[in-house]
């Protein structure tokens, strides 16, 4: 199936596990990343966006990236990481206040804020929104929704986590993130738990202009 418009499927330029990263992955990659650097951080360009989102969607270990990308200065790593994962966190708890309080009034204070990670639940519910009486049915729903979607899409990822064979693995990775509309990062009522989970449409919502990186799939030959 064809990338949705907006995201491009290409081979990783990197040598890896050639499968997205899991929970575990991302908090180990960002935590040698901070020791590596003692907590600073230098200013960052698209190219450190792209090489740090490249990483975890093939699963990249921080070592094995700078290894092969000795040019690339890890505080500005750390400042990509910091200022996406802040964004998808304000945008997460603006969901999250709309979700808990399912009125018209809190929807309009936390609507913009929330509709990054939610674009087309929150379009959707700005139409419902021509019906205070029956808006916090829609809310509910809408909640609903997200919750029995992304804990689907956990369940995936703990598959991914397990000591499972190469073959599997890599499948598992498609139905998370390589097979475009139909991915499990892609669905609509997926609320990103963190930053290795955002698909390009997403993080270009978070931050602004166009952002591009490969799928999970590595190399010819460079699959461990």
């Amino acid at each position: 199936m064809a990338a949705p418009q907006g995201e491009r499927q290409i081979q990783s330029p990197w040598a890896g596990p050639g499968v997205p990263a899991t929970a575990t992955d991302e908090r180990r990659f960002v935590g040698e990343l901070e020791h590596l650097v003692g907590g600073r951080t230098a200013p960052f360009r698209r190219l450190e966006l792209t090489v740090m989102m490249t990483a975890f969607r093939s699963g990249v270990a921080l070592a094995e990236l700078l290894g092969q990308a000795p040019g690339i200065d890890p505080r500005r790593l750390l400042a990509a990481y910091r200022a996406v994962e802040e964004r998808r966190s304000l945008a997460e708890h603006a969901w999250d206040a709309i979700a808990n309080d399912p009125t018209p009034e809190t929807f309009d204070l936390f609507r913009v804020s929330a509709t990054p990670l939610l674009p087309v639940l929150i379009s959707g519910l700005v139409r419902a929104r021509a019906e205070p009486e029956g808006f916090a049915f829609e809310v509910d729903a809408a909640s609903d929704a997200v919750s029995q979607t992304t804990v689907r899409v956990l369940a995936l990822e703990t598959l991914l986590s397990d000591d499972l064979d190469v073959t599997r693995r890599i499948e598992l990775g498609s139905m998370l993130c390589d097979g475009g509309a139909n991915s499990a990062w892609n669905l609509p009522a997926y609320l990103p738990a963190r930053v290795g989970t955002l698909m390009p449409v997403r993080l270009e919502a978070l931050i602004g202009g166009t952002v591009e990186f490969p799928s999970a799939r590595p190399r010819p030959g460079r699959a461990r």
